[in-house]
């Protein structure tokens, strides 16, 4: 799965294939995100595949677990924004069901947790893929429902 329209910005990796209505929300996300911050999304079999595609990578490298850094929707678009300021691509990492290792998060140059709820993984890639769109809005200067 992925979105295209000039060059990718961000990419999202993550353990695992989407499958039924989480594919369909997938998509739906990655295709709002089209015109705003093209973004990639790659699924991999395994953590030792995400490691193995991550470590060819240039740019910030940010894992989600429940032990990172937490935000609100305008903080996490700060940070989307501070990612994007660097050089290289930002990707985005997503682990399987039991998540990422010590050593995993130690080589990230961030970790993010999207809640202090566990969630279950491919649901937690659709809460990142929203808030990854919603952060594209406020960087796009779009009305905020929760300003004023």
């Amino acid at each position: 799965m992925t979105a295209r329209a000039g060059t990718v910005r961000l990419r999202v990796f993550a353990v695992g294939p989407l499958r039924g209505p989480y594919a369909a929300l997938a998509e739906t996300y990655l295709g709002r995100l089209r015109p705003l911050l093209p973004t990639e999304m790659r699924e991999f079999r395994s953590e030792d595949a995400l490691r193995k595609a991550l470590a060819r990578c240039e740019g910030p490298r940010i894992l989600l677990d429940e032990r990172g850094t937490t935000f609100d929707s305008r903080g996490f678009a700060d940070a989307v924004e501070r990612w994007l300021g660097r050089r290289g691509t930002p990707v985005l990492c997503v682990g399987g069901s039991d998540g990422f290792e010590a050593r995993d998060r130690e080589a990230a140059d961030e970790v993010v947790s999207l809640s202090a709820l566990t969630l279950p993984h491919r649901l937690a890639r659709i809460v990142l893929l929203e808030q990854i769109y919603r952060a594209a809005t406020l960087r796009a200067g779009h009305p905020y429902h929760r300003d004023g």
